[in-house]
Parts: structure tokens; sequence; C-alpha cells
């Protein structure tokens, strides 16, 4: 699971994998906080979401 990097994200991943415990935190990289900028980048996909973090990845927007 790829949590957003903000406390409500954060504690909602330690209460499901408290019922799951096989969830695994996987961190999304430096510079985004939202799945969705990572995702949409990493697809090629324009996004009113992508932040300035996902620009350095060189992905093309």
């Amino acid at each position: 699971m790829y949590p957003d990097k903000d406390a409500p994200c954060e504690a909602l991943f330690h209460q499901l994998q408290s019922i799951l415990s096989s969830l695994h935190h996987h961190d999304l990289p430096d510079g985004c906080k939202y799945f969705t900028d990572w995702w949409t980048a990493a697809k090629g996909y324009p996004s009113a979401a992508v932040g300035e973090g996902t620009k350095k990845y060189g992905f093309k927007m």
C-alpha cells in the first residue's frame, strides 16, 4: 500500500495494518505527497493533481 504522505493516511494505514498483518507500507518517491501524483506521471497522463515533485522524474506531461 502506498499511503499519501499526510497524517490521516498514515493513521489509516496503521489501523488497517493492525487488522491485515500482511499489509506492507511502501513509500512514495521524495517530492510526491499523493499516490495520484506518482501514478499519473508514471503512466504519462496529465492531471491537475500532479505536483512539483513528479516533474523531477522526467515524466512528459
